[in-house]
């Protein structure tokens, strides 16, 4: 067993999630479009959605297999798994039915694997450091998203070479698997709850002032993904199909797009432990990020740097939210409430379930457009609403 000290261990949870959200992030932009190769678009939606239902059941039984073989060992079995689930995504050409199955692999088991991640680092943090402790965590997570589309872009080419980009994806976990097995010492976990369903419940219905706070801050959680849901499935689409943008000029504005998770995340939450509380920048955040999306819904534009910054400022406020609502949850919480982190962490699967639904919908009606408008709207009404109503940390 490693003799890590706390800060060491700290640095090698930070840089596994990194090696994790790298093989997450060169695909997730990705994946619509490929899977769009073999499936007509009318059947996208029900495959995000059923991965989905896959993944909030893993979610709900990780805390006992967590209870019951540990953390280190439950991280390497879900990562070593998720590899298996990239390599078959590679399989198309052959055998159809495995793209299918290796998606869901792939998708719910790195969730799962981020799931335990948060647990691990949560074990090593206290309250008066969780902002900052928090904002490392995040930037690692954000730096892989930044620099992966613009390497997605290279990876792919011209010629769309789907199959090396889900192969380096596979590759990217590892490095995750090696420090998880090898680098970090385990932690206790004997004290996890498995009672998940019934704390849900105690937590979603009794309204004493912390579960209703979790409650606001879940609600916060969920709408902030099922916003990035309907960007990852629909602005691929409507940039590359829609608007004729290719995967090397995506890759671009995609690394500009993701460019304020770098910028903000850290010190944002050295000013949420210092001088602001969460709510009034989890206010300014939904305002930013829902005008932007409104902008999204109105441009017919088909310049590379008027959507880059479009959609950075998107960012900029969802990068707000992200970090706020994780440390206003880190702070009412601690190491033994995983089921409230499993609550946590099931709003995005649940969003790829009422996402892909919600934009299919509009598709109805309307057009990508359309979906973006929608969201955009209900950024600002109903996320600067919950966000008004929390009892702030300070």
């Amino acid at each position: 067993m490693s003799l890590l000290r706390p800060h060491k261990t700290r640095v090698m949870v930070y840089l596994s999630v990194f090696f994790l959200s790298t093989a997450v992030a060169l695909t997730s932009y990705v994946n619509s479009s490929y899977l769009s190769t073999f499936f007509s678009d009318e059947y996208l939606g029900l495959i995000y959605s059923f991965a989905a239902i896959v993944t909030v059941f893993l979610t709900l039984i990780t805390p006992r297999i967590l209870k019951s073989i540990g953390f280190k060992l439950s991280a390497v079995i879900y990562a070593s798994f998720s590899v298996l689930g990239f390599v078959l995504m590679i399989t198309g050409k052959f055998i159809l039915p495995l793209v299918l199955l290796g998606f869901v692999i792939y998708y719910c088991l790195t969730q799962g694997s981020r799931y335990i991640t948060d647990l691990y680092l949560e074990n090593l943090s206290t309250d008066n450091e969780t902002g900052s402790i928090r904002g490392v965590f995040m930037t690692m997570v954000n730096l892989a998203w930044l620099i992966s589309p613009f390497l997605t872009g290279l990876i792919l080419g011209v010629d769309e070479r789907y199959f090396l980009l889900y192969f380096i994806a596979a590759w990217m976990m590892i490095p995750f698997i090696f420090i998880f097995g090898k680098k970090l010492p385990d932690q206790n976990s004997k004290k996890i709850s498995i009672d998940t369903i019934g704390i849900w419940i105690k937590t979603l219905f009794k309204h004493s002032t912390k579960n209703k706070n979790i409650t606001k801050i879940i609600f916060i959680d969920l709408l902030l993904n099922i916003f990035y849901t309907l960007m990852v499935i629909y602005i691929p689409l409507h940039l590359h199909n829609s608007l004729g943008f290719s995967w090397q000029e995506l890759g671009f504005i995609f690394t500009i797009m993701l460019a304020p998770f770098i910028l903000l995340t850290y010190p944002l939450g050295q000013i949420a432990d210092r001088f602001l509380g969460e709510k009034e920048l989890l206010i300014g955040g939904f305002l930013i990020c829902g005008l932007a999306t409104l902008l999204v819904g109105t441009s017919t534009s088909t310049s590379i740097f008027f959507w880059a910054f479009i959609l950075f400022m998107t960012r900029v406020g969802a990068a707000t939210i992200e970090i706020m609502k994780e440390t206003y949850l880190f702070k009412i919480i601690d190491g033994q409430d995983g089921p409230i982190l499993s609550l946590s962490r099931t709003m995005f699967p649940l969003a790829y379930i009422v996402g892909p639904i919600l934009g299919s919908i509009i598709l109805l009606f309307g057009d990508y457009q359309t979906i973006f408008l929608v969201a955009g709207l209900g950024l600002l009404i109903l996320g600067t609403f919950n966000s008004l109503r929390l009892v702030d940390t300070k």
